[in-house]
């Protein structure tokens, strides 16, 4: 043993970062979390996954106590399969960011919960490095 202790996260970091190849550095935007509404996560589920939430019912007064959330079942629309048996509101919405699902479509209300400072970032990194090196996904 090297008599080094490095944790997996350590070790990522010290991959090198690959270059595209004109040897230039890409930037890219991702996200373990992305504040999705719930209508907007059943919009997903029903158009992607033909899916639905249902939701699990612990008795009265079962949601009395400190920080308690909803979970739900996640059903096939079709043959009411359970996909997932206990899943709450932050865990689709870490799941649909990981897989790159757009935070809004046409039946979202607004822009208001843009990030400005990451906007400005962005357009900092496109003017320094060039619109095809920075992908803003």
């Amino acid at each position: 043993m090297d008599g080094q202790n490095y944790t997996d996260r350590e070790q990522e970091l010290e991959i090198d970062v690959p270059l595209d190849e004109n040897g230039e550095l890409k930037f890219r935007r991702g996200y373990d979390y992305l504040p999705y509404t719930s209508g907007r996560i059943k919009r997903i589920l029903k158009e992607h996954f033909n899916a639905e939430l249902e939701n699990i019912w612990f008795g009265y007064k079962g949601h009395r106590f400190e920080g308690y959330v909803e979970h739900y079942r996640v059903i096939d629309c079709n043959t009411k399969e359970v996909l997932n048996a206990c899943a709450t509101l932050d865990g689709l919405r870490r799941f649909l960011a990981r897989n790159h699902f757009p935070l809004r479509d046409e039946k979202s209300e607004c822009y208001r919960n843009i990030n400005f400072k990451a906007v400005e970032f962005m357009d900092a990194l496109r003017e320094r490095y060039g619109e095809e090196n920075v992908i803003d996904e």
